[in-house]
């Protein structure tokens, strides 16, 4: 399909902001900052994210090994672990229920996501129920659902963040810094190893009835056109019966970044990674951590030395935004309007 006709169709169904610019945020660009890593060169910046991790025992939060724990790094997705704490709050108190619908609206904040391919098509009009948003924020990283859940709670996103910051200082996250519901790419968005364990561990004590969303293998949502479905990012928890959680995250100034939890028996370890180079070095490190952080808990508890063993699983190398070949199925019709 041409361009004018992709044109003319979204004139036709009103949809003259699915052409629309972009709008930018800072001085960042949102196509070349989520681009995959070999296009991750920003005036020839060369991909080199800056590493931290941690693991710790959820039990008690005793701090078992990492490096550079209170080194400040940018969360990426990992950000909608907190996006997600709000909505369990909201659920908790009763002003959202799971099978709540929520009619889709396309907001300024909204198309601020378009052009990464974690935002997930919505069409204006339809309803999505808040168990579906849930999944499409937690399994399948959606930003524009994130948005949408922001605006629902607070009225706007901008009224949401001020909310995040708060319970952050709450759960103890001194270092921490939000600016948007997403983590897509703020220069002042940042927060640090520890500070994302204390809000992992937060979430696995708090909301244990809700827990087992982050490790569901696939997102389904939407009630037009048939169901869409995207499948958990986080491969170690969909394909390692031991690990059931939490949150993957990629923008380029982060790297691969990965929440993750474990258990052994009565035995947990929450481990959080920065700036993995690929997806599989990421998880490598993870699987690495919490084997570690089992085995100190398991020989605490027990006097015996013996390694926790877990597997990679199956790791797919997709945790990037391919935007030019987002824009050529747009502009190829493969893509079809109205769409978000």
């Amino acid at each position: 399909m041409k361009n004018t006709k992709l044109k003319r169709a979204a004139a036709a169904l009103g949809l003259g902001f699915l052409l629309a610019a972009t709008p930018a945020a800072a001085d960042y660009d949102y196509a070349a900052r989520n681009s995959e890593p070999s296009s991750c060169k920003i005036g020839g910046k060369v991909f080199a994210p800056e590493s931290a991790s941690i693991v710790i025992d959820a039990q008690n939060g005793s701090i078992l090994a990492g490096e550079h724990i209170d080194s400040l790094r940018h969360p990426a997705s990992m950000t909608k672990m907190m996006t997600a704490a709000l909505i369990f709050d909201a659920l908790r108190d009763g002003r959202l229920k799971l099978d709540d619908k929520i009619t889709v609206t396309i907001s300024k904040d909204m198309l601020a996501t378009r052009g990464n391919s974690r935002s997930t098509w919505l069409y204006t009009g339809e309803k999505v129920t808040v168990e579906e948003a849930l999944l499409a924020i937690t399994v399948a990283s959606a930003n524009n659902v994130s948005v949408m859940m922001a605006e629902k709670i607070a009225g706007s996103e901008v009224e949401f963040v001020k909310l995040m910051n708060e319970k952050a200082k709450k759960i103890g996250m001194g270092k921490t810094v939000f600016k948007n519901s997403t983590g897509l790419p703020d220069k002042d968005q940042v927060s640090t190893a520890r500070d994302m364990a204390k809000l992992a561990l937060h979430i696995y004590k708090t909301y244990p009835e809700y827990y087992h969303i982050f490790s569901a293998p696939k997102a389904e949502f939407g009630s037009w056109r048939g169901k869409r479905a995207k499948h958990n990012h986080n491969a170690m928890a969909v394909n390692n019966q031991d690990i059931d959680g939490l949150k993957t995250g990629f923008i380029c100034d982060s790297g691969y970044n990965l929440a993750a939890s474990a258990v052994d028996g009565k035995y947990r370890a929450i481990s959080i990674v920065f700036g993995g180079r690929t997806p599989y070095l990421r998880n490598q490190q993870t699987a690495k951590l919490l084997q570690e952080g089992l085995s100190q808990i398991h020989a605490r508890a027990t006097g015996n030395s013996a390694v926790a063993t877990l597997g990679l699983g199956y790791i797919r190398d997709d945790e990037t935004t391919d935007v030019a070949n987002l824009k050529n199925r747009l502009n190829d019709g493969i893509i079809k309007p109205p769409l978000l």
